[in-house]
């Protein structure tokens, strides 16, 4: 018996379809994941800790990069991130990094 394939009619697509569309088929080239999203106005009001979560990862990134810009920190930065597999670049590693210096009080990221 023949084996079958099925080919989707277009290999990948990413983006909307039409302006009033608020389904996107989105592509992701590094995993080959193919998926689609669907995109709207919020209905609800922006909740204090949301606000909280993205005051964290604003001041966590503008820290990370910072550390990048900073050349008396470079060898070190990148010998621990050449030594670690979980992190693909070297800006995702020092957004998490700072995660973990992130100090509460003082709304800083105190790095180690």
């Amino acid at each position: 018996m023949a084996k079958v394939f099925y080919l989707d009619p277009i290999e990948h697509l990413s983006g909307k379809i039409a302006r009033k569309h608020r389904t996107i088929y989105n592509y992701r080239s590094a995993s080959g994941r193919k998926y689609t999203s669907v995109r709207g106005s919020r209905t609800t009001a922006v909740t204090s800790d949301e606000l909280a979560v993205r005051q964290k990862f604003r001041i966590c990134t503008a820290a990370a990069r910072t550390r990048i810009q900073d050349a008396s920190h470079t060898a070190a930065d990148l010998a621990l991130f050449r030594a670690q597999q979980k992190y693909t670049t070297l800006l995702g590693f020092l957004v998490a990094r700072a995660y973990r210096c992130y100090d509460e009080n003082t709304q800083t990221v105190v790095w180690d």
